[in-house]
């Protein structure tokens, strides 16, 4: 993979991350002003679709990074075969923890080696 093509996996696996840290206090705040108020206005209904839109863009975007994981997990070279399971199970259960960590190991470290 060319070092161009791995800084583009390397952000794009970091952004998942960035968006629900950041956007964690507008969901908090949203929800309370749900709660607090006895009815829903039209800009609350703009809000939720748009937030769901964005959080279904993300969920996109993080299951098809498992997908190129998962690829680069069975031909990676520098796994060691016995690896290989364990590293397919981390990425399912704990992707956005995992990928950036197996991203930093066998993609980032090993980038010189796979040219």
């Amino acid at each position: 993979m060319s070092n161009m093509k791995t800084t583009i996996l390397g952000i794009f696996t970091v952004l998942p991350i960035l968006f629900f840290i950041i956007s964690y206090p507008f969901f908090t705040d949203f929800i309370r002003s749900i709660e607090s108020e006895a009815y829903t206005s039209d800009q609350d209904v703009a809000t939720f679709f748009l937030m769901a839109s964005m959080v279904l863009m993300v969920l996109i975007l993080i299951f098809v990074l498992m997908r190129i994981y998962k690829k680069d997990v069975a031909k990676n070279p520098n796994i060691e075969e016995s690896k290989r399971p364990l590293w397919v199970t981390l990425i399912f259960f704990g992707n956005l923890l995992t990928m950036p960590v197996y991203w930093y190991l066998y993609i980032w470290k090993h980038r010189e080696s796979n040219k």
